[in-house]
């Protein structure tokens, strides 16, 4: 009989690769079937590399992809040699699985839950190291729930500030976990960096944001 744990492990693994799809635009059952399409064959390469990175083994996860031992461990070393994917898988590997929480963790976390609904509304609007940079303004900064780098906190604010459809995504994240406030700050956080120009003002007083350091759970960017 399957554990709470190893229930929640396999649901994590599922969420690993919807969203490594949703980026990589292409299905689940794609991945899965037998095309020999490059760009499937490529997105498949890079989620079984993903997958390893996350913590599951090469068995585990040539089972979930319906592919066999050698078929995995070839497409993690073809990842590793090549320059170009090992660059799409580290930038994988840095922003998706941040999103989906670590191995064993509880998937009910305030952080995760924004996280999942974060990524769901971000991916495909922008690139995945501006995605990772949003997902630090938020947690980090807007929801102080995280410890994150002040320079990606504010990368992340300027992409939010810059794009209306990810400002818009970040609100209703936000308010899909019952965070909505939150989303006054920036403005505030806007004017902090020198760039309150390129919105309207608040429409009223929000709280002030002290001195944080580079590394810091509290909501200030400096």
């Amino acid at each position: 009989m399957a554990t709470q744990s190893s229930i929640r492990w396999l649901h994590r693994m599922d969420r690993i690769i919807q969203e490594a799809c949703q980026y990589l635009q292409v299905s689940p059952e794609m991945l899965e079937g037998s095309s020999r399409r490059r760009e499937v064959v490529t997105a498949r390469q890079l989620v079984c590399y993903l997958l390893i990175r996350a913590g599951y083994g090469v068995s585990q996860t040539g089972l979930r992809l319906h592919r066999d031992h050698s078929t995995v461990v070839h497409a993690h070393r073809r990842v590793e040699s090549s320059p170009i994917l090992a660059d799409q898988a580290r930038e994988l590997v840095e922003t998706i699985l941040p999103f989906v929480g670590e191995e064993g963790s509880e998937v009910s976390t305030l952080s995760q839950a924004l996280s999942r609904v974060l990524l769901r509304s971000i991916l495909g609007l922008i690139t995945l190291q501006e995605a990772r940079a949003v997902r630090a303004y938020v947690l980090g900064t807007l929801v102080a729930c995280e410890r994150v780098s002040s320079p990606l906190a504010i990368m992340g604010l300027i992409v939010t500030a810059e794009q209306p459809p990810v400002r818009q995504a970040v609100e209703g994240a936000l308010a899909a976990c019952g965070l909505s406030a939150h989303a006054s700050l920036i403005p505030l956080h806007l004017r902090q960096v020198g760039v309150g120009r390129r919105i309207p003002p608040a429409g009223s007083r929000t709280p002030g944001v002290g001195g944080a350091s580079q590394q810091s759970r509290a909501p200030g960017l400096w």
